[in-house]
């Protein structure tokens, strides 16, 4: 419990942290003769990384527990990965030199950790989100003589207008079949079915980039509603093999952590190409980003 407190803790403080951060390092606050330096939002920043990296640091055992070794490696890489970040806002400040495509990451993190956090965190939010792709999955299957019974939205333990993120808390909604192979177990639909992550991180990056409006709808069109379709193929693909039994008791694991999650992230690096065409600024944030191992101090700078 104590580890889930300082979790939260970090979620929250991070968001916040990075969200003000952002706002005193790229506008100018002036309340009678006093200014808010932009050095102050750089400081926000580093805080507000280092406590994203700890958050992520935390969410460890939550993936091993449920047999997610990719979420769990990255959530390991996190904590060094949002310190290299918090040491380039202490860059910003020491050099006195900002760096956009840092601020762009910054804006983009607030955006979608925010959705996903207030959605997450809801239960009646998360529920309602959970049955609509739920039903939308039965009836692919549905399409494919494959028809399933889906149980009511079960919200667990705890109340349902906010609750700490919990392994054992999940909101869930249950699929059930006549078809099912008897040694097959049970798939339930959770939040991290929904490809809300995967669609908020697009609309997070459509948001923050600076772009004209018509190239925003254009780039949204072409990945948010692909993104949803393709997460219910997965989801479809997943509780047929899963139900079927097709590989035994390992099934749900190939299924799910190695098949869904592998044709995920081509799907994703897909969309991206296709977001880059329509918005070009956004690839060269993200080309900025990894060019920061390069980035030299400024010559007027001793």
């Amino acid at each position: 419990m104590k580890l889930e407190i300082i979790a939260e803790a970090f979620a929250i403080g991070s968001l916040i942290l990075l969200a003000l951060g952002n706002l005193i390092s790229s506008n100018k606050f002036t309340f009678s003769n006093f200014s808010i330096p932009q050095k102050a939002g750089f400081e926000l920043n580093i805080v507000g990384w280092l406590f994203m990296g700890g958050f992520w640091f935390l969410q460890i055992e939550h993936y091993m527990m449920i047999r997610d070794p990719v979420n769990a490696f990255l959530c390991l890489l996190g904590l060094p990965f949002f310190s290299y970040l918090a040491y380039h806002e202490y860059l910003n400040i020491a050099w006195k030199t900002p760096y956009p495509a840092l601020a762009w990451l910054g804006a983009m993190t607030v955006v979608a950790g925010g959705i996903y956090f207030f959605v997450e965190r809801v239960p009646l939010l998360a529920g309602w989100f959970i049955n609509i792709v739920a039903h939308h999955s039965a009836f692919l299957l549905e399409v494919f003589n494959h028809g399933v019974t889906l149980q009511p939205i079960d919200y667990g333990t705890g109340s349902t207008w906010y609750r700490p993120g919990s392994s054992y808390q999940e909101v869930t909604v249950g699929v059930s079949a006549d078809w099912k192979d008897p040694m097959a177990p049970s798939v339930n639909i959770i939040l991290a079915c929904t490809a809300l992550q995967s669609m908020i991180i697009f609309v997070g990056g459509v948001l923050c980039t600076k772009a004209d409006f018509k190239r925003r709808i254009y780039a949204f069109l072409a990945t948010v509603p692909v993104i949803y379709f393709l997460n219910l193929v997965r989801n479809v693909s997943i509780i047929y093999l899963t139900y079927s039994h097709v590989w035994g008791d390992e099934t749900f694991y190939y299924a799910h952590s190695l098949i869904g999650k592998g044709g995920s992230l081509f799907a994703l690096i897909f969309l991206a190409v296709a977001l880059f065409h329509y918005m070009p600024e956004m690839q060269n944030n993200i080309l900025d980003l990894i060019d920061l191992t390069k980035r030299k101090k400024p010559d007027n700078i001793k």
